[in-house]
């Protein structure tokens, strides 16, 4: 998905994956994706959802793909030792701006099999947040579809809670 290309919901779409949503029952779980209208910092995004997304969608990648970046279950699996002593959990923009201060030249061969470059990297945080994928309640995800800065809302999964 372009995230900077992607033409506004109209309104019938909108109504639908509101339809959809209230139609769901409470024991049942959904994950969005949403496409903003315009690039935010993570804390607003964050005001945005009441919590953290699953994951966060920053600029256009290679190929039109957004980069995204999903919170490490492990803490430790990406290099990130000093978090899991610490229990501070850090934001997912602190996370991908720490792997990427992690990378070097020697990775340049491998990061340039996906056809990113380290340079670029770098700068992706400062562009902010196109987009993100939460799971949730229906009825906690219904306020995205009338959010003026949400430009797109898809529903991706719907899983029955038992």
């Amino acid at each position: 998905m372009k995230l900077d290309a992607e033409p506004l919901q109209d309104e019938d779409e909108r109504r639908q994956v509101k339809r959809v949503l209230r139609s769901l029952g409470s024991s049942v779980k959904v994950e969005v994706v949403v496409g903003l209208r315009e690039s935010l910092p993570e804390p607003e995004v964050t005001k945005l959802t009441v919590r953290t997304p699953d994951v966060l969608l920053f600029s256009t990648g290679p190929n039109g793909k957004p980069l995204s970046w999903d919170g490490s279950k492990y803490c430790d699996s990406r290099g990130f030792d000093a978090w899991c002593s610490s229990g501070v959990k850090p934001s997912l923009t602190q996370e991908f701006e720490t792997w990427v201060s992690l990378l070097g030249p020697g990775d340049e061969k491998a990061l340039a099999a996906f056809g990113l470059h380290l340079d670029e990297l770098k700068s992706v945080p400062d562009r902010g947040v196109h987009g993100f994928v939460l799971s949730g309640w229906p009825a906690d995800l219904l306020p995205l579809a009338d959010d003026p800065r949400v430009m797109s809302l898809r529903v991706a999964d719907i899983v029955l809670e038992e």
